[in-house]
């Protein structure tokens, strides 16, 4: 008597068979997809890696923050220092931060301690980062614990500091899950619909945009520079990063911020005597020093 084919029940190994190379199907075309949709990411680690290679790179934040009716300018100044060709070596960092024309913070690392004064509170806390680490793990606590420090103008920083110098090798992750608009020599100059900026390309000048709109809209710009150099080679560096929010949830307070990070490399070695921490007079110890 034939057997009633409806009630064979199916093949497990068949089923294995066709879901793993269904799953393959889809791990390649993913995996494809990554790599065409992804110039920005590595563009812009190739920019980190020019970075990378300086021993000194001056970092200057200037940010206008809204809200309301009230505009709040306030400004971050850092300065990396590190030897680029050995990756145990010491670094070295420094810092001022102010708000409206007023010193609010000083910051400085000396190859193993993190100090922080706060000037308007007039005390400081501390943080050991170079006693038993060494390569990424010794960079990485000291860009975590500036993060952690950092307000809204340091975090940007210190986010990209932490991708460009954290580990052993340039690590940018996208700062937005928004379009991404990528704009070259090749390109019309593009207009940021939440700042009205106009950003211009040039065969030595390009961006990559990012913007995610609704309530709360956000624009992120990376600009990459192309620079000459004394024996007339070239590379692109990561020049600056433009940064903006608007949040019109309330509309009768609006709220918001501007901001740049810029990125300035210079090819002078650190010198460890400029970044030494000299506690002001009065200073009282905070509760949340580590030692």
């Amino acid at each position: 008597m034939a057997q009633d084919q409806g009630n064979v029940p199916p093949n497990p190994v068949v089923i294995n068979r066709v879901v793993r190379k269904f799953l393959g199907i889809i791990l390649v075309l993913a995996s494809a997809a990554a790599m065409a949709q992804a110039p920005d990411v590595e563009k812009i680690n190739e920019g980190y890696a020019a970075l990378r290679t300086y021993p000194t790179v001056n970092v200057h934040i200037d940010m206008v923050d809204l809200y309301g009716q009230t505009l709040t300018p306030s400004s971050l100044d850092l300065t990396w220092g590190w030897d680029p060709t050995g990756k145990d070596a010491a670094v070295y960092l420094k810092g001022a931060e102010s708000v409206d024309g007023n010193e609010l913070t000083e910051t400085v690392a000396d190859g193993s301690t993190l100090f922080n004064f706060n000037v308007i509170n007039h005390d400081a806390m501390s943080h050991e980062y170079g006693t038993a680490q060494t390569g990424s793990a010794y960079r990485m606590d000291l860009l975590q614990r500036l993060y952690s420090l950092s307000g809204r103008r340091g975090a940007y920083a210190s986010r990209a500091l932490e991708e460009i110098f954290g580990s052993d090798e340039p690590a940018y992750v996208p700062w937005s899950t928004g379009e991404m608009t990528y704009v070259d020599a090749n390109s019309d100059s593009f207009q940021d619909p939440l700042t009205d900026k106009v950003y211009e390309p040039s065969p030595t000048r390009e961006f990559f945009a990012y913007e995610t709109t609704g309530h709360i809209s956000r624009s992120i710009v990376f600009e990459r520079d192309q620079l000459t150099l004394d024996d007339n080679t070239t590379q692109w560096i990561v020049s600056a990063i433009y940064v903006s929010k608007y949040d019109d949830t309330n509309p009768k307070l609006p709220n918001g911020f501007e901001l740049v990070v810029e990125f300035d490399p210079v090819n002078s070695v650190p010198d460890p005597q400029e970044f030494v921490y000299v506690p002001p007079a009065r200073t009282e110890p905070s509760d949340a020093s580590a030692g």
